[in-house]
């Protein structure tokens, strides 16, 4: 019933089918996964993340899971952790196109795109018929980078999660690109001061 209901974009009735079940066994990991979809349809990606950090790694579950997991502390400005789920992820499921896919556009948010690059050649390597990768990479090398349509973007995720290496080294990249070298600057010492031996 809630797998249906989710097809429908019904979020609320996924929730309201699932939760007896989640009553009488509050950790059902497919159950989890189906109300963690849901309320990250819904914007709440505070409430999402929490469900879906319940499912553990040796759950069948665990694959989808974590690709929502990431996905809901990307857009909850998380992305220091959603990298990290993501990876896990990858490592977990090295042919997952999903996971690799979305990990390369965290990269273009973080205008990491030579990391990006990279992941796409480590995926070209380990899969050499996957010939899909080869438009992504030729419009990742020669595509311009476009700062100042992700400053906002950023600024937002420093502010609601501070502290976040990454967050801080894409403003600084963004601001350099820019050719605004005093905010490059404090952001690249913010940066160094979180990871000094990056």
């Amino acid at each position: 019933q809630a797998e249906a209901a989710l097809r429908r974009r019904d979020n609320e009735e996924v929730r309201d089918a699932l939760a007896w079940l989640l009553w009488f066994e509050p950790n059902d990991h497919r159950a989890l996964l189906l109300v963690g979809i849901s309320l990250n349809a819904d914007r709440r990606f505070g409430e999402a993340i929490a469900t879906l950090e319940r499912i553990p790694e040796s759950s069948d579950s665990f694959g989808q899971g974590s690709i929502a997991l990431a996905a809901s502390l990307v857009e909850d400005g998380q992305l220091d952790r959603a990298e990290a789920v993501f990876k896990q992820s990858l490592a977990l499921t090295p042919q997952s196109t999903e996971a690799h896919g979305r990990l390369v556009r965290l990269y273009l948010k973080l205008l990491r795109q030579r990391d990006a690059v990279e992941l796409l050649r480590e995926r070209w390597r380990r899969i050499p018929s996957d010939l899909s990768v080869l438009p992504d990479m030729l419009e990742l090398t020669v595509k311009q980078a476009t700062p100042d349509q992700r400053i906002e973007f950023l600024e937002q995720a420093r502010t609601t999660h501070p502290g976040q290496w990454s967050v801080e080294l894409a403003l600084a990249r963004a601001h350099a690109l820019m050719g605004q070298t005093d905010q490059a600057r404090e952001h690249y010492q913010a940066a160094v001061a979180l990871k000094p031996g990056d």
